[in-house]
């Protein structure tokens, strides 16, 4: 592809390489203004990436041109270079090794998506095309020829396979046809290293478009000829035409004189013809008019005694309407005043009831604090009756060590004489807490009537209990 460039030492003002492969930033980079790189393949995009974060000049299109925008599947291979959109067919004939590594999705473009919003003709320096994709070389030839853009850039270098390398690909002997077609031909680079897939520059067939241009010639002096011989023709015709035209101008001008003759008989008899008809309309309005007078007095008697009817009825109805009112009224005074009666008996009820839920309100505010009050004492108690009947355990205790020590009172003398002093001690608390007991319940007095019976019965309880015991220990 190098000879292809060297042809012209200018300076690109834009290289747009599609297919580009990690290494065209390189190649471009002394000798390209701006350089648009598209590559499909991620591993390549992200080492084109990678370069121009470390510096490089140029654009990065991660995507496929294709025939149409959207979303495809690209398929990568063990050889770089025959990564494409298709099934690979004639390239695993060229290199039977090749294998198939995974499909990725990726962003398909039109090759005219590329150009969009560039002014080619403004541009410093040549433009230049690559298309290094063999199977989509006319892909990309045939959007720009219809998007009237291929004409506009200066140089176009292809990669061209001699056979289809993938399923629906192009091949040079296709594409030179085409080629032909557009008046274009293919400059072959003369030190191709491979035979198979080669680059080739697009270039104007002069002698093509020069055959086809006599053609053209030829076939515009045939029409010429033939517009020639039909315009004799016409200017016969249109003699003939004229002569007859002229003829007809004459008969014209007579025909006009006798019109204008007719015309002004034709307008006396019109004047007197109008003054004739204009007296019909006029007595047959006067006719019309006395008509319709008649008739609307007619009219209007009618409608008099039928709206005196009317009112005569309405009068009627509205009497016997008003002497209904006035009985109404009157009943809806009656039944007023009963219910301001009872209107009043209520707000005095509702009064009386007010004043029994406020009553009862206080009532039950002072209930609560007694129960609540009453609640307190009947816990105090009951912690107490737990306290003694502790106390009572430790009394039967008691008494069983007695029981045992008596059996053998040879060798617990000592501890019987300490033990009956604890039990005398023992007893004075027991009395000590039975009179306080009773001192607490004594000061209950505002309780009810019952809740005193079941203090005294509690008191009465714990007052004799302890003397029991006392009575027990003394004759042991």
């Amino acid at each position: 592809m190098e000879s292809l460039l060297d042809r012209t030492n200018d300076r690109f003002g834009l290289v747009i390489h599609i297919g580009c492969s990690e290494t065209a930033g390189r190649m471009w980079q002394r000798r390209a203004d701006n350089i648009v790189m598209v590559e499909p393949d991620p591993l390549r995009a992200d080492a084109i990436r990678t370069w121009l974060d470390e510096g490089g000049k140029g654009m990065l299109v991660e995507a496929a041109v294709a025939d149409r925008r959207g979303e495809g599947t690209f398929r990568r291979t063990s050889f770089g270079d025959m990564n494409s959109l298709r099934v690979p067919t004639g390239a695993l004939t060229l290199f039977p090794g090749l294998q198939s590594l995974e499909t990725v999705p990726v962003k398909l473009i039109l090759a005219r998506d590329l150009i969009n919003g560039r002014n080619l003709e403004s541009i410093e320096g040549r433009t230049c095309l690559v298309i290094d994709a063999p199977s989509e070389v006319l892909v990309a030839l045939a959007d720009l020829v219809d998007a009237d853009v291929l004409e506009k850039i200066d140089d176009i270098i292809l990669n061209v396979a001699e056979i289809p390398l993938h399923e629906g690909g192009a091949d040079r002997k296709y594409l030179e046809r085409w080629l032909v077609e557009s008046g274009l031909r293919l400059d072959w680079e003369t030190n191709s290293v491979d035979p198979d897939i080669r680059y080739a520059r697009v270039e104007p067939d002069w002698k093509a478009r020069n055959t086809r241009n006599d053609l053209r010639v030829l076939e515009l002096t045939e029409i010429v000829s033939d517009l020639r011989d039909s315009n004799a023709k016409i200017l016969g015709e249109a003699q003939a035409n004229y002569a007859a035209l002229e003829k007809s101008q004459q008969d014209r001008d007579a025909l006009k004189e006798e019109v204008e003759a007719l015309k002004a008989a034709k307008g006396e008899a019109l004047e007197a013809a109008q003054a004739n008809y204009t007296a019909l309309e006029k007595s047959q309005q006067d006719r019309d008019a006395l008509r319709q007078e008649i008739e609307g007095l007619r009219q209007s008697y009618a409608s008099s005694s039928e709206e005196a009817q009317a009112n005569y009825a309405a009068l009627e109805k509205s009497q016997q309407d008003r002497d209904a009112l006035k009985e109404e009224v009157e009943a809806l005074t009656a039944a007023k005043g009963e219910a301001l009666d009872a209107a009043q008996a209520n707000y005095a009820a509702l009064e009386k009831s007010q004043q029994d839920r406020d009553a009862l309100k206080e009532e039950v505010e002072v209930l609560k604090i007694a129960l609540n009050k009453a609640s307190e004492e009947a816990q105090g108690a009951q912690r107490i009756r737990s306290e003694l009947e502790l106390m009572r355990d430790d009394n039967r205790l008691s008494l069983r060590i007695q029981r045992i020590a008596q059996a053998d009172l040879a060798e617990l003398q000592d501890r019987y004489g300490s033990l009956a002093d604890e039990k005398r001690k023992l007893e004075d608390f027991l009395d000590e807490l039975a009179e306080k007991v009773q001192e607490s319940m004594s000061a209950k007095a505002e309780l009810p009537l019952e809740k005193k019976a079941k203090t005294t019965r509690s008191r009465a309880r714990t007052s004799s209990k302890p003397a029991k015991k006392s009575s027990q220990a003394r004759s042991e």
